[in-house]
């Protein structure tokens, strides 16, 4: 029959173990996530940069942005942008969710030595 110790310990191992794949899972869910970002982003500029500026050609680079057919490359941008936004708030809050966790298991742990 197993001690109280034991039956501890593989009870840890397994929290441990558990917690590690949801981890492994999470990661794996926001890489796919942002490769779905990715190709998303490819195929909004795929379709929208055979888009022709006629600007003449003395203008600067940075007012071709005011041309009429340059709202591909804003749309683009601001796929970009509210993808990058996501992205790293899912990311926060998961290392925020991470660092919650390690403390109550470091709280518990120093619980349960103190008893």
């Amino acid at each position: 029959m197993r001690g109280t110790d034991e039956r501890m310990a593989l009870v840890n191992a397994r929290v441990s173990a558990l917690t590690r794949r949801r981890e492994r899972q999470g990661i794996a869910g926001l890489s796919t996530l942002s490769g779905g970002l990715l190709l998303a982003l490819l195929t909004i500029i795929g379709r929208f940069s055979g888009t022709v500026h006629n600007l003449p050609s003395g203008d600067l680079a940075g007012s071709s942005l005011l041309a009429d057919s340059a709202g591909g490359y804003v749309l683009v941008a601001v796929a970009a942008f509210i993808a990058a936004v996501a992205v790293t708030t899912l990311c926060f809050r998961l290392r925020d969710r991470q660092r919650t966790e390690r403390q109550k298991d470091h709280k518990e742990k120093n619980e349960e030595e103190n008893t």
